[in-house]
């Protein structure tokens, strides 16, 4: 069965579970493998469905949640064509530093409840890389000559994200809310680039590149909940996106006695990047010693115009930016979770996630495919000493492969393509804490 099919039966189950609400549940969500509709992390939950901030039994409440990766491997396994020169590159991380910090605030008002909160849009707020990539070829027009590009860099990226929820019960165990989210992110490359032709210099080039995001997006959320069962759904508008970038190089060809210097870059645009979605989830304890969720994701498809801009690395002739047609065929997860002694204080908790994305872009001269495919699994422990307090702790596991294929033909050169498979393994420590008063 392909794996999107696999998907939208699971996505169609967690309905299912969610429909079985019988007699209030208190799962945890981010142990269970960060479910987004159901459960409850306390002040934690302001991240998440909106409607859930209805439960919080007292009138305040503060929490964090911290996540760091003690490890990370990346493996790389590309082919290229830049013009005559067929290549086999070897790319590599040389370091990798990331971590994110999550605040959050929860309030109960004559009305409702209201949070707010700092998280990120990324899989990190703050990431440090150092990587090397070098394509190295054998080129034969008449001679035969060794080619070898030789690429460093760093990139140092940001991305904190403001979160706004309110909820609001509606009638019985039924409840509303709202959510509106505000991020920014900043990312600085710097790379230098060394152009050998018969382990002659030819030429060195480097190159600063600045992007700077602004993105919105809203969700309405809907939560039903008993003493043993839960059934959560979210809407999410899809995001709009404000980027602007911009590009300083410098050229430097030995061969020729080209030497100069130059920029390129685009003002603040707007994209709609990110289609519609909707999530719908299911809670229920089978037993005193059991429970069992389970939570599906669908992002609608779109198609977007997208201002690329960048340096042509490959080829090392100047910066340059490109009009495309992105094309996503939407997103599929299903996330799944069970709880051992959830009645207790500490209750053990194991979730696991499948997911499937899909990107196309294509522009005048150039085209690229993006296709990813992810599977994790959490483990954690939920510590709840006294019904205000509840300690969170665990690691996830969460492997990445993905295709990604570029191509473009410029009259200079001929033609370019890159084709390549990343596989990641990342395992990430977290804590986290929300307390009440």
């Amino acid at each position: 069965m392909p794996m999107k099919i696999r998907v939208i039966f699971f996505f169609l189950a967690s309905m299912v579970i969610g429909s079985v609400a019988g007699e209030q549940a208190y799962a945890a969500a981010f142990t269970m493998g960060q479910f987004q509709t159901v459960a409850s992390d306390g002040s934690l939950d302001v991240l998440r469905n909106p409607s859930l901030l209805t439960a919080q039994a007292t009138d305040n409440a503060i929490g964090f949640m911290f996540i760091a990766p003690p490890y990370t491997n990346r493996r790389f396994s590309y082919g290229a064509t830049l013009g005559s020169t067929i290549s086999v590159p070897d790319i590599h991380e040389t370091k990798r530093l990331a971590g994110s910090l999550y605040l959050a605030y929860s309030g109960r008002t004559p009305r409702g409840t209201v949070g707010v909160a700092i998280d990120t849009d990324n899989p990190y707020q703050a990431l440090y890389l150092r990587h090397r990539r070098n394509y190295f070829g054998i080129n034969y027009d008449g001679t035969i000559s060794f080619e070898n590009f030789d690429i460093s860099g760093k990139s140092l990226a940001v991305s904190p994200r403001l979160v706004i929820s309110y909820g609001i019960v509606v009638s019985g165990s039924h409840s509303l809310g709202l959510q509106w989210t505000l991020g920014y992110s900043r990312t600085r490359e710097k790379s230098t680039i060394t152009y050998l032709v018969n382990a002659v210099i030819n030429g060195y080039h480097w190159t600063t590149k600045t992007m700077e995001d602004v993105a919105a997006e809203m969700s309405l959320g809907y939560s039903y909940r008993t003493e043993t069962s839960q059934a959560g759904l979210m809407v999410r508008s899809g995001r709009f996106n404000w980027e602007r970038t911009k590009i300083r190089f410098g050229h430097n060809d030995f061969s020729k006695n080209v030497f100069f210097p130059g920029s390129v870059s685009e003002p603040f645009y707007l994209a709609y990047d990110r289609g519609f979605s909707i999530l719908a989830g299911g809670y229920h304890k089978l037993a005193p010693f059991l429970a069992v969720a389970l939570e599906g994701e669908y992002e609608v498809p779109i198609h977007y115009n997208y201002k690329v801009v960048r340096y042509d690395e490959t080829t090392a002739m100047f910066g340059r930016s490109d009009n495309m047609t992105i094309r996503t065929a939407g997103l599929y997860a299903v996330r799944a979770g069970f709880e051992i002694l959830p009645a207790g204080p500490v209750t053990v908790s194991l979730g696991g996630l499948v997911s499937t994305a899909r990107e196309r872009g294509r522009a005048k001269n150039r085209y690229h495919s993006v296709n990813t495919d992810t599977y994790g699994g959490t483990l954690g422990l939920d510590i709840k000493a006294v019904d205000s307090l509840l300690v969170m702790v665990g690691s996830r596991l969460q492997y990445t492969h993905q295709r990604t294929v570029t191509a473009s033909s410029q009259e200079y050169i001929g033609s370019v393509s890159i084709d390549g498979l990343t596989r990641t393994l990342a395992v990430d420590l977290f804590l986290g804490m929300s307390g009440g008063f």
